[in-house]
Order: C-alpha cells, then structure tokens, then sequence
C-alpha cells in the first residue's frame, strides 16, 4: 500500500489546509499479490505431483477379472487433495480393493494420503480382514502428527467364487452392476473415520459377486455431494457406463469386473 500526505498549515490569511491521506495500490502490494499466486501454483503442483507418485502405476489384474481406475485431479481453484486407491493381491487367488480419501486440499493431505496408503497395504498383506484393515489404520492416523481425518472403503475378494468382504470408514458404499443390469449399493454400515476414536468397531459386510457383476468403488468427488440425489447420480452413471463428472473435482473410480464363466 502506499499512501500520499498532503500536510495542512495556516496561510499568511488565516486559512488551515487538510491533511490528506489516501491509500492507493503501489507496486509492492502488486508484487506480493503475484508472488502469492506463484506460491499457491508450485504447492499445487507438488501437491499433485506428490499425490501422483505416490498411487500405484498399474492394477493387477487375474483371469477371472479386470480392475480398472481412473484418477481425474480437482480443479485448480479446488487443490489437491489425498484421493489414493489400490489392488493388492493376495494369496490364494484374493484380492484387496482399497479407494479412500484424505480430507483437505495441501501438500500435508498428500503426505498423510502416502502414510496410509502404505499402512493399508501392509496389513492387508498380513492377511488381516477388512475390518482389522481400517481399525488399525485409524489407529495409525490417531497417532500421526496431524489432525487430518480421512474416509476408506476396503474390499477383500475370493476371486474362484466372488465371495467379498466389506468394510468402510465413512465412505460412501460400494455399487454393484448386475449381470441383469440392475445397480445395487452395498448394504454396508458406514461407521467413522479413520482417526476418530469409536467404542464401537468397524463392520464388515459380506456377499458374493456372480460372474459378470462390477464393482464400483469411489470417492465423493465423484458427485457434488452426499444426498441421496448424488448417490442416484453414481447409480446412473454406473448403469450407463460412462466416466465423465463434468469437471466437478476430484475422482477416483476403481472397477472390479468379473468375468463371465470364471
């Protein structure tokens, strides 16, 4: 800011000038404004460089399924977030589906997204359920040096009979395409957070996938919001196949395919 003053004195006639003072934009406030918004755009790019490297670079994939995802970064006026999701498989031709979110829009959400995603993908490969998954992943979070919490959906699959286990952390269900069509969202009990303290522990849910069936597993970028209307908007979108959000922010879709005859 930089201000002019105009200082007031009597005349030889008895007359008192004002003094004025008026703020007007100098070159400073200029330069400081253009530095900010060159701040924000390399934290963004770190940010989504980061949350990028950090996500697996390809899914795995088994005769008797597929496993697609499709990862589509907000908006730059929205940042960037800690969207993750994975595929781990596991012995004894089983697979573990992950897709959470860790709340806020900075490099920190990023970071803790990394954290997790590594933790998730440990216990799993312990052979814990899904359930035992997000409990000791929430413990984890409680533990970090941070006050993000975060969402997860956890699916641990028997790929010879599509027998699945769910479990969830505050996130929205898993839908289901039918072989007949038909779009179905999981009967799962959302429970918390990870990183909220619950006397009650997380759920899991069981069913089975018939050849033919998909699975969708997503994140809330997906729709504008968690009302029942954002939910029939996945559902219709799921049915009709498509994966465009019109540029509503971030998504991350992951599908489980099963194939018919396996």
């Amino acid at each position: 800011m930089r201000l002019s003053i105009v200082s007031g004195r009597k005349d030889r006639f008895g007359y008192c000038w004002a003094m004025v003072l008026r703020a007007q934009p100098g070159r400073g406030e200029d330069e400081r404004r253009v530095a900010a918004d060159a701040l924000s755009e390399r934290e963004h790019a770190l940010a989504e460089s980061l949350q990028r490297g950090l996500l697996p670079r390809i899914l795995c994939d088994l005769p008797e399924m597929i496993t697609t995802a499709r990862y589509l970064p907000a908006c730059p006026t929205a940042g960037v977030g800690g969207d993750w999701y994975d595929g781990i498989m596991l012995p004894d031709a089983r697979i573990c589906l992950v897709v959470g979110d860790v709340e806020g829009h900075s490099v920190e959400s990023s970071a803790v997204m990394g954290q997790l995603r590594s933790a998730v993908l440990a216990y799993a490969r312990e052979n814990h359920g899904p359930a035992a998954i997000l409990t000791r992943t929430s413990h984890l979070l409680a533990e970090l040096d941070t006050e993000l919490l975060a969402t997860c959906c956890c699916v641990r699959m028997d790929v010879a009979d599509g027998a699945a286990e769910v479990a969830l952390a505050g996130h929205p269900a898993p839908l289901v395409r039918r072989p007949d069509g038909r779009v179905d969202a999981l009967d799962v009990p959302a429970d918390v957070p990870l990183g909220v303290h619950s006397a009650t522990p997380f759920r899991a849910y069981e069913t089975t996938l018939a050849p033919g069936s998909l699975l969708l597993l997503y994140t809330d970028g997906l729709t504008p919001g968690q009302s029942s209307e954002a939910v029939a908007g996945v559902r219709t979108l799921l049915a009709a196949g498509s994966r465009d959000n019109d540029g509503r922010g971030k998504t991350v879709w992951l599908e489980l395919s099963t194939r018919d005859g396996a």
